[in-house]
């Protein structure tokens, strides 16, 4: 129970300094993409795909935790878990779906 808590604590570390960088540097980025018209489709694709996969990637990484945690826990309580784990992970999945299809439509 110890070394969760403290997973759990390290992982919103690291995302509360990860949110706290992409403020910082946001005008940097929004510079980067802008500053060469012949470059500006490609450099927006590559923010997009990198904005879009952290976010994927991280709610599927919460599915995949509750799915191992949910298999530990016995009972009903563990099944639970399971569960919302698969729901996530269906969720992500139509998530990825449509901000890919949103990427070829903005193209």
């Amino acid at each position: 129970m110890r070394r969760q808590v403290l997973w759990f604590l390290g992982v919103t570390l690291a995302g509360v300094l990860a949110l706290s960088l992409a403020g910082s540097y946001r005008m940097d980025v929004s510079r980067w993409i802008i500053a060469d018209a012949s470059q500006f489709q490609s450099r927006a694709r590559i923010t997009f795909a990198v904005l879009a996969s952290g976010l994927c990637l991280s709610v599927f990484a919460l599915a995949v935790y509750l799915w191992w945690a949910g298999d530990r826990v016995v009972g009903r309580r563990g099944r639970v878990m399971q569960v919302i784990a698969i729901v996530l992970a269906a969720a992500v999945l139509g998530l990825a779906a449509m901000l890919w299809r949103l990427a070829l439509l903005t193209t």
